[in-house]
């Protein structure tokens, strides 16, 4: 999965500003199997029916004379491979049952040894030493190739952590964020770390530190004003059956310290003070809450005729049908998946519809017939492809900006690893990059003569590399990869007026191999930028024109990768999957579909268990 790093903590919160308004949406999740209580509340934000799995796991017989191996050391270090399961069961429980453990009572005596053999298997994964535990480099690394190996087409969840660090400006950890995502149904795995006081001297100076002695992983199930509520897999001693489950609650302070790591280093080189949330009533006094990482399950939405379907990391919660006999031209999820976007065909409303209550309103009318939308990854813009014009409204109906482009706009894609928008023109042959505001930042020649004529287009970017997908009936699928560098012919670059000049490769199609990878002659034009002299005036072509066979691999030529608006096309000559059964967005809170953002803190070497 990629790593994205986020400089600054309100980058996250920007995005989950659209969560905080609608709490109810958590209804929409299906409630666990009978075995596992009851469902989750609004409330508090509790997750009642989150699995209390036991880390300790010993070799010996139980009372019905069932031998069990246990786990290495008796399980003793496996806290991180145990609250990890704990999130991924109670994703199981709640619409994933497909993804490892799976949707099971793991209290019951008959699923005691399929779990600890789960554990087993994902303490490899991250790389568990049974004797210190795991570092959060392969807590995360588990994860990963746990989705990998067991996700849903290899991405059923996401995960994001968050520790304070110089990534985000040392922010104290916030459970209210985690809160937020747990109440969209993304389980949440909090991360204790265990201090001694010390004296630390440094360049003559002596201060009173917090040292660092270990540190242990916990399910989270709640925060409220009693505290952090949780699941400790370390509550029980070594047996060799399922504990009683068991909801923790301790309360949580700040406390500012000069913090040092188990090998006694600062976790800030200046010896700044830190502020972690400090567990008075918790292992003695010496536990601090230093951060957290959430798992989100994906949402995908789909249209079929006049209904709007929503799955959760490949399984279907909820199913609408829309009061009205047309068909749906697109739909879009908002990014906290607890509102959809839709229009219908030939139609010039923009419509917005609670996913958790079926409430629909009218957000805005546009000029034209909507043939395309977009939402922002903050969710708070909403843009139509409507005739020539793309308008951007908020997620309120304000109209906040329109534009008209040279020939009809087929479709709308909002890249978020820019933060643009990308209007497909197939008349024009091109893709025009808009801003938030849709001032145009430049444009993209499309690859292939053919999208002149397509129809029921479709444009959608990996969240991940901003590659842009056009999809269109009767598209050849062409692929533009990422750029590379050509030694011959070399571009003349000239630095006073930033322009590039063209540089053409030829490559022979080999036949044998067109089912796969053809070479075409391509000519490739270079990124070339006009000095701003007012408003900006950027023209950038630099996505080669090819001579397309069924299907082709093409890698443009460039030199100047750092001015691509886009990272790479591709045209896929599937029809177009609007008002069809395939997705026609996905999303997750926080973050899209499966971009994960790695954060190991600054106790990235030290381990717990």
């Amino acid at each position: 999965m990629p790593f994205i790093k986020l400089s600054r903590l309100n980058r996250r919160t920007a995005t989950l500003a659209a969560v905080a308004a609608v709490a109810g949406a958590i209804g929409a999740l299906p409630t666990a199997p009978a075995a596992m209580a009851t469902p989750l509340s609004t409330h508090v934000f509790s997750y009642a029916d989150m699995p209390d799995i036991d880390q300790e796991r010993i070799a010996g017989y139980d009372g019905a004379g069932n031998y069990h191996v246990g786990l290495p050391n008796s399980g003793i270090m496996y806290c991180g491979p145990t609250s990890a399961m704990d999130a991924l069961a109670f994703i199981a429980d709640h619409g994933a049952s497909s993804l490892q453990p799976g949707s099971h009572a793991w209290d019951a005596a008959g699923n005691y040894e399929t779990m600890t053999s789960k554990l087993n298997e994902m303490g490899g994964y991250m790389s568990i030493d049974s004797k210190r535990g795991v570092t959060q480099g392969g807590f995360e690394a588990g994860l990963t190739t746990w989705n990998t190996k067991y996700g849903y087409k290899g991405h059923t969840f996401g995960f994001v952590s968050e520790f304070p660090s110089d990534a985000n400006d040392w922010q104290t950890p916030n459970l209210g964020i985690a809160t937020l995502a747990e109440a969209f149904g993304n389980p949440v795995v909090v991360r204790i770390g265990y201090y001694k006081s010390v004296s630390y001297t440094s360049g003559g100076t002596t201060v009173s530190a917090l040292q660092r002695t270990g540190g242990h992983y916990v399910a989270m199930t709640g925060f409220d004003n009693q505290g952090l509520n949780f699941m400790d897999p370390a509550d029980e001693a070594g047996a060799v059956t399922q504990s009683t489950y068991t909801n923790r609650t301790q309360a949580v302070s700040p406390t500012t310290a000069v913090f040092l790591n188990q090998s006694g280093n600062p976790l800030r080189s200046d010896l700044q003070t830190e502020t972690y949330l400090h567990m008075p009533g918790y292992a003695g006094g010496s536990a601090y809450v230093e951060g957290y990482t959430v798992l989100q399950p994906s949402f995908q939405l789909t249209a079929k005729r006049n209904i709007l379907q929503i799955f959760r990391a490949g399984a279907l919660v909820t199913k609408i049908k829309l009061p009205v006999a047309a068909t749906v031209s697109d739909a879009q999820l908002s990014p906290a998946g607890d509102s959809a976007y839709y229009a219908l065909n030939n139609s010039r409303t923009i419509y917005k519809i609670n996913l958790s209550t079926g409430a629909k309103t009218l957000l805005a009318k546009v000029a034209a017939p909507v043939t395309s939308l977009a939402v922002s990854t903050t969710g708070d813009r909403v843009f139509a492809a409507a005739g020539k014009t793309v308008n951007a409204v908020s997620n309120t109906g304000t109209q906040i900006a329109k534009t008209t482009l040279p020939s009809t706009v087929a479709a709308v894609a909002f890249d978020p690893v820019r933060g643009q928008v990308d209007a497909v023109t197939p008349q024009s042959k091109a893709v025009s990059v808009l801003n938030t505001t849709l001032k145009p930042q430049g444009s993209v020649s499309l690859p292939a003569s053919a999208i002149k004529n397509a129809t029921d287009v479709d444009a959608t970017v990996n969240p991940a590399t901003g590659q842009l997908t056009i999809k269109a009936a009767g598209l050849a699928t062409t692929t533009v990869g990422q750029p590379v560098q050509v030694a011959a012919p070399q571009p003349a670059v000239s630095t006073a007026a930033t322009s590039v000049s063209t540089a053409t490769a030829s490559q022979p199609v080999n036949p044998a191999v067109a089912s796969t990878q053809v070479n075409p002659v391509v000519t490739a034009t270079n990124p070339a930028t006009t000095p701003v002299t007012s408003a900006p005036a950027t023209s950038v072509s630099n996505i080669p024109s090819l001579v397309t066979t069924p299907v082709i691999h093409v890698t443009p030529i460039t030199t100047v990768a750092s001015k691509l608006p886009i990272s790479s096309i591709v045209l896929h000559g599937a029809v177009a999957h609007k008002a069809s059964v395939a997705p026609v967005a996905t999303s997750t809170a926080i973050v899209r579909n499966s971009v994960t953002v790695s954060d190991l803190g600054p106790e990235a070497g030290d381990y717990n268990g």
